[in-house]
Order: C-alpha cells, then sequence, then structure tokens
C-alpha cells in the first residue's frame, strides 16, 4: 500500500445531519473518518455549546452514523453494541436498539429496542419518536408472528444472502443493493408505554417528509410506479398526529420528489416532472394547498436548491430545506455559489448567508442558525451564523496530511460565445520544467466542479501532474438551458472540453502537449470514452465505472428513466440517437492505452460497460487493462471500502505513469 495513498485516505475527515436542539443553544453532527487498518468507516457524534462556542465528541463506538434530538440537551441514535444483539441481527432478526446520550455528560444508555431492521430515528413529536425503517413487503410482519413463524422468517432473510430474486423493476439499487419488495415504512415509538405503531401501509414506499413547525402534521410522499416500474412518480400524503388519521393530499403529483416542507399551509416540494418534459436537469418548485391539493408551479430561476459540490471531500449529506411558523429557508445554488435563502411567502427568496461561504446543508432553531461549508481551500466545517460574520466552530482542515495546491481560474469564452469555467491545479515544479497534465471530467452530467477541495485533484498533482477541470454544457448551476445536452452528448459537451484544454495550453505553455491523459467517472467515464473513440491527443486514459452503450445500460442499470430523459425517448423509440451516442459504436478509432476501472455493486453504470469497451480496445490491439472492485458502488470514490479507494487511486496514478512520464 503507498504511503501516499493511504495518508490522503486516511486525513479525510467529513461530517454530515447537522441539527439544533430545541431552543437552538446546542448542535449536533455526524462526524466520519476512513480508517484503512481495519478497512471501514468509523462514525461519531460530535456537538457544540453556541453560546460559547466550544465543540466536543459525543460517542466513542465508531458506528454511530444517525441520530435526533431527544430534548434541549440530550440526543437518541440506533446502535448494536451487545455482541447477542449483533448475532441476532446477523441471522436475521429485525432489530435496532436507541440509546440516549446527554451533552452534558455521561455514557449512552439503552432507551428502547424495536423489531425493525435498519431504523433511524427521525424527530421526537409529543411523548413519540418519529422512526424510519426498510420493510419486507413480501414477507409476513415479524411482530404479528408466533415463534416458529420468526424462526421461517430469519431462515427466509439469511437465505437472501445467497439467493436473491427479482419480480420487480426496480429489484436494486445503487447503495442500496437488492430491494425487491423492500419499502420504506414510517413508525410511532410512544415512549411511555413502548407501542410501537405503524402509520404507513406496507406496500407503500415512503421518499421524502417533512414535519410542520408545531409538529402537528407530517407530509410525506410515497412511490406510484410509472411505465411498468420503469421509474415512479409520488403522491403526497398528510398524517395528523392527534387524530392518527392520514389523507391523501394528491394521489399522483407527477413528479419524482426529491425535497419537501410544510409552510404557509402548502406542501413545498422540488422535483422533476416526469418524463422530465425532455431533460431530467428541469427542477420544478412546486406547491401543494393543504386544504384542497391544488397545485402551483413557483419560479425556479436557475437555481437548485441543493449543494452542487462535485467533491470527494464530502460523504454525507444534511438539511436544505428547513421550514419555520414563519419562513421557508432553503439553500440555493448558482454558478459556484451556494447561499441560504428566507422565503415568506412573499416575493422573491432573501439571501441571508455571505456568498464567500460555500454552505452544503444547514438548520435553524427559533433565531439560531447554523451550517455545515466551505470557507477556504480545505474539509467542510460547521459554522455558526449568528450576528454577522459566519463563527467557523471547528477546524477539521488541520487533520489533512498535505498542503493543498490552490485551483488556478481558467475560465474562457468557447466558439459558441460561452462562458466556460474551469480551473487548473498545478504539482510543485522548477522553472523551466515541462509538466504532463491530465484533464479530469466531473460525472453527472448535472453536476460542475469548483474551487473546494478535491482529493483525486490533489492526489494526481502530489504525484507531479498538473490537474485541469472545467464545467461543460451539461453541467448543473447555471439554469436548465446550459444543463440541458437531450440528444446532444458527445457534441456540444465534447467541444467545451476540447476547447477547454486547448486554451489552458495556450495559457500554461510549461504543460507538456505530448504527455496529456484524461479520466473521470460515471459521467466523465462515458465522456472518457467518447474522447478516446473521437481523438488520439492523450496518450493515455483512465475510464471509470463509465458509461460506453446507452441500449444496454437503457435495460441493466437502476436509472432507466434517466436514460430515456437524457436520450430523449427509450431504445425502441430511437434506436438511432442510442447508437449514435454511445462510445462503443467507434470503438474501432482508438488507439489511446486505456485502463477501466468498474465496481462489481455498481448498479448505476453496470460492469458490462467497461467491459464492453475493454474488449473493443484490445480487439485494436491497443494496451488496455480491466480492474474489477468486490463489493463496492457506483460512489466508491467517496463512499468505498477505504482499500478500494486506495488500490483505485494507485491504479489511476499508476497508468499514468506509464504513459506519460
Amino acid at each position: 500500500m503507498n504511503q501516499l495513498s493511504r495518508e490522503m485516505l486516511e486525513c479525510q475527515i467529513s461530517l454530515g445531519a447537522l441539527k439544533l436542539a430545541p431552543g437552538g443553544k446546542h448542535a449536533a453532527w455526524v462526524v466520519t473518518q476512513p480508517n484503512a487498518t481495519e478497512d471501514k468507516y468509523q462514525y461519531w457524534l460530535h456537538a457544540a455549546h453556541l453560546e460559547s462556542g466550544k465543540t466536543f465528541p459525543l460517542t466513542a463506538g465508531g458506528g454511530e452514523n444517525s441520530f435526533c434530538w431527544l430534548d434541549e440537551t440530550a440526543l437518541i441514535f440506533p446502535a448494536l453494541r451487545r455482541e447477542v444483539d449483533k448475532k441476532a441481527a446477523a441471522e436475521g432478526e429485525p432489530l435496532t436498539v436507541f440509546h440516549r446520550i446527554d451533552i452534558t455528560g455521561g455514557e449512552a444508555q439503552e432507551l428502547f429496542r424495536v423489531p425493525l431492521r435498519g431504523a433511524s430515528a427521525l424527530a421526537t413529536v409529543g411523548d413519540s419518536v418519529l422512526l424510519a425503517a426498510g420493510y419486507e413487503s413480501s414477507l409476513p410482519d415479524y411482530t404479528e408472528l408466533d415463534e416458529p413463524g420468526k424462526a421461517d422468517y430469519r431462515k427466509k432473510i439469511t437465505e437472501r444472502k445467497q439467493f436473491l430474486e427479482g419480480t420487480e423493476r426496480r429489484y436494486r439499487f445503487d447503495g442500496l443493493g437488492y430491494i425487491n419488495g423492500v419499502r420504506k415504512r414510517l413508525y410511532l415509538y410512544h415512549l411511555p408505554t413502548g407501542a410501537l405503531k405503524a402509520i404507513t401501509g406496507p406496500q407503500l414506499n415512503v421518499g421524502e417528509l417533512a414535519l410542520s413547525a408545531d409538529q402537528s402534521t407530517l407530509a410525506y410522499c410515497g412511490e406510484v410506479p410509472q411505465r411498468n416500474g420503469e421509474s415512479a412518480t409520488h403522491g403526497v400524503f398528510l398524517y395528523d398526529f392527534s387524530s392518527g388519521q392520514t389523507r391523501t393530499l394528491l394521489a399522483d403529483t407527477g413528479y419524482q420528489i426529491g425535497r419537501m416542507a410544510l409552510f404557509g399551509g402548502k406542501v413545498h416540494f422540488w422535483g422533476h416532472l416526469y418524463p422530465d418534459n425532455g431533460a431530467r436537469c428541469v427542477l420544478d418548485w412546486v406547491t401543494l394547498s393543504l386544504a384542497d391539493g391544488t397545485m402551483e408551479k413557483l419560479p425556479q430561476g436557475d437555481y437548485t436548491v441543493t449543494s452542487s459540490y462535485t467533491s470527494d471531500a464530502t460523504r454525507l449529506q444534511g438539511l436544505t430545506v428547513v421550514a419555520t411558523a414563519e419562513a421557508l429557508y432553503l439553500l440555493r445554488y448558482h454558478r459556484r455559489v451556494s447561499q441560504i435563502y428566507r422565503y415568506t411567502g412573499q416575493g422573491a427568496p432573501e439571501a441571508i448567508s455571505d456568498a464567500s461561504l460555500k454552505v452544503n446543508f444547514f438548520d435553524i432553531s427559533g433565531d439560531t442558525l447554523v451550517c455545515a461549508g466551505f470557507d477556504r481551500l480545505g474539509l467542510l466545517e460547521v459554522f455558526d451564523l449568528n450576528g454577522g460574520a459566519p463563527k467557523r466552530l471547528t477546524d477539521y482542515t488541520a487533520s489533512l496530511a498535505y498542503t493543498p495546491s490552490p485551483p488556478q481560474p481558467m475560465g474562457f469564452v468557447n466558439s459558441d460565445g460561452i462562458e466556460i469555467d474551469g480551473w487548473l491545479v498545478r504539482p510543485a515544479s522548477t522553472p523551466g520544467e515541462k509538466l504532463p497534465a491530465v484533464l479530469m471530467i466531473h460525472g453527472g452530467p448535472h453536476s460542475e466542479y469548483s474551487d473546494i477541495l478535491l482529493h483525486d485533484a490533489q492526489y494526481l498533482a502530489a504525484r507531479g501532474y498538473a490537474v485541469m477541470t472545467c464545467n461543460p454544457r451539461g453541467s448543473i448551476g447555471r439554469g436548465p438551458e446550459f444543463a440541458n445536452i437531450v440528444g446532444k452528448y458527445g457534441t456540444i459537451d465534447y467541444q467545451d472540453v476540447t476547447e477547454f484544454v486547448d486554451h489552458v495550453l495556450a495559457r500554461c505553455p510549461d504543460l507538456d502537449i505530448e504527455r496529456l491523459g484524461v479520466t473521470g467517472a460515471s459521467y466523465g467515464g462515458y465522456m472518457t470514452n467518447w474522447i478516446i473513440t473521437h481523438s488520439q491527443r492523450f496518450k493515455a486514459a483512465v475510464s471509470q465505472c463509465c458509461v460506453s452503450n446507452w441500449h444496454s445500460m437503457y435495460y441493466v442499470c437502476d436509472i432507466p428513466d434517466f436514460v430515456r430523459a437524457e436520450m430523449g425517448g427509450t431504445p425502441s423509440e430511437i434506436p438511432e440517437e442510442y447508437h449514435r451516442a454511445s462510445p462503443v459504436s467507434y470503438v474501432e478509432n482508438i488507439r489511446t492505452p486505456t485502463l477501466f476501472l468498474q465496481y462489481d455493486a455498481d448498479f448505476r453504470c453496470p460492469i458490462d460497460q467497461g467491459i464492453q469497451m475493454y474488449n473493443g480496445v484490445l480487439m485494436n490491439g491497443v494496451e488496455a487493462k480491466i480492474v474489477f472492485f468486490s463489493g463496492d458502488n457506483h460512489t466508491m470514490i467517496m463512499t468505498g471500502k477505504p482499500s478500494s479507494r486506495i488500490r483505485r487511486q494507485e491504479e489511476l496514478a499508476g497508468w499514468f505513469d506509464k504513459y506519460l512520464t
């Protein structure tokens, strides 16, 4: 194992799930860090006393990856800490144990246990806790079985480790594994009596949800299958805590909902209209009246309601929409600027955080506002936003084992008169030295690069490479028109990355035009494949979890609706476009030595995509190599096993070392 790879991985602390306690005097969040020795990620809960600014760890078990506040000073989290409980769960018993810990001191104590697999605590509502858990809809309810029935249930769950079946279109999903028959279900656990009550049905798969500010009402969306299960839109439902009754607000919104809030007598949600009006990049802001379900679309402009930063320095997520009784707070992102906005229901949302702070997620309680974001070239930090300038509460960046090389702006105007953003990360070098350079292409394509920390770019720079990154058309953060490349894959996006490389080389004569490499993952892997089938300027390529054949991609991947939307139809409807936009259609043109990195649990861009290109390159008599990583999914660059992430970086750099140095 390369020591540089290990050191640069193990210092990658990340955080998520930032939440304020009731009353806003304390905040807590989840911290995670790779552990190469044990080949896993460790998780802890950290907290802050906002008046003093003091931060401190709450737990030390290494597995506490979710929580909710129980009251102003105590929170609850799930963890199997007893060996007997771990053994029972491993043998198929649905079990989650929740613990209570007080931030004023003391050890965590078991609070309650429920017969649910992988349950999480979402919120405390009165004297009950709102829970979410996976439910096996194809099996009987475990809580209603006698002992022989429970034994049979556990046996069937254990057998699924060896025998998997699919009866639904979406029988597997990237990062979740095989999910045939599994539904997300909501429950209420009554703390005084220990009663557990399911508040959603066994067949409904719950998506996003939101509590009203007074905690009287829960809004949630549930899946409505479309096109023979190709995807699902969402209906919206309301649960009244006092009566225990559920009301269908709208049986099918026609949208795939991604964010939700309750504010001003309406459900606010953000989502894609199915079948996307031809572009997955179109995100609408929609309201539903609580009175009658009337739907209204609000002006969204060129903003998204989430942080779109492409960075391997962020592994976890947090809140991007929060409603209070007075206002709706939302994270809005536009062209490298991510700010918190306040919306009162009148006029346009107003920015309330400084543009210099790149916010990833936040929470608000009363007058207290905290967020996680970037204020420099480093790791994600927690900030107190009360009282003017942001006050940084943490300094995880101090743990970095290296000094990052700052990205230099390399934006330019392309031949169509459109400004394209880009950067160059330089290695340490001596005057007059010619440097090998690597073009790194982001995924998506509806994502984007910025000037924040990219560990991959810093790793290659530490190995002596200049790294070029840019945001071609198709990238998000500049509105739907810029992001829409439906029917144009491999055309204007290819034009932009090609002209960007020309621009950088013209500005930087110390970059060696004879030693250029290209790499990317997901869409970046697609574009890497496209480049090597349409150009020979790059002397080496590394294509990661790629797309090569849109036709087979549609029928094998876990998001066929995305493929249909981005291509502009199904393979049977527009076969010519599927052929034109597929790099494998031009594989005979490849003369570039290419490494393919594929992950066998990647259901987003399955391994057959890399295999097709790999075999095509070999048939041309060109050197190629393919490396399969076992058990890792599509987001391996950020969430893969530490050993896999280290090996991936070493394979990546080793291939470029072979051909560019």
